[in-house]
């Protein structure tokens, strides 16, 4: 299994965390690892921290702006944004967008989003172009303990796939250190 695009820790990260100098054999297993907690910070954060792109469908309600679920939006050489902003519609010219990055807003200047039910969508890029110190220190912590359990690790899995060697950990399994250094990056749940 490839170590994932979104991977919070990379290779040697990840083997200076569990203090080891993995064999071949290893690092197959800890790859899967570090994509299995990177999941766990995502989901638990409730972002993914890496970019990558989105396209987001919702219900047009007559005004002329969107907020989208991810930040910050990023554009430029092939991360351009395309918003279609009511069912039939074509794709709204860059030109006539207004975006502010941080808060994750899009503004029509000649259209507006055409009241309906899932008839808008936006297609953008949004996250980070490198994860933050305090999330790969999570990550790290987190690796480190599942690593050193790994032979009781299905104590601490809520879910394994053997032939996709896929690993998901349990939240309630995450060290209190691992959660003090995400604080800061978990949104709000709303029920």
């Amino acid at each position: 299994m490839p170590l994932s695009a979104y991977a919070i820790l990379n290779l040697d990260e990840a083997k200076r965390a569990v203090q080891t100098g993995a064999n071949f054999q290893e690092e197959e297993d800890l790859i899967t690892y570090i994509n299995g907690v990177s999941e766990l910070i995502e989901g638990l954060c409730g972002e993914n921290f890496l970019a990558r792109p989105y396209t987001e469908t919702f219900d047009g309600d007559g005004t002329n702006k969107h907020r989208v679920r991810h930040t910050p939006i990023l554009s430029g050489t092939g991360l351009e944004y395309a918003i279609i902003a009511g069912e039939g519609h074509t794709a709204t010219p860059t030109a006539d967008i207004l975006v502010n990055a941080e808060q994750g807003l899009f503004y029509l200047e000649a259209d507006v989003f055409e009241e309906g039910f899932q008839n808008c969508s936006i297609h953008y890029h949004a996250g980070l172009t490198a994860v933050p110190q305090a999330v790969k220190a999570a990550a790290g912590i987190m690796l480190a303990k599942f690593w050193k359990m790994r032979d009781k690790s299905l104590e601490q899995a809520s879910s394994i796939t053997v032939e996709g060697q896929t690993v998901t950990f349990k939240p309630e399994a995450i060290p209190g250190e691992a959660i003090a250094f995400l604080s800061r990056y978990r949104r709000p749940r709303f029920a």
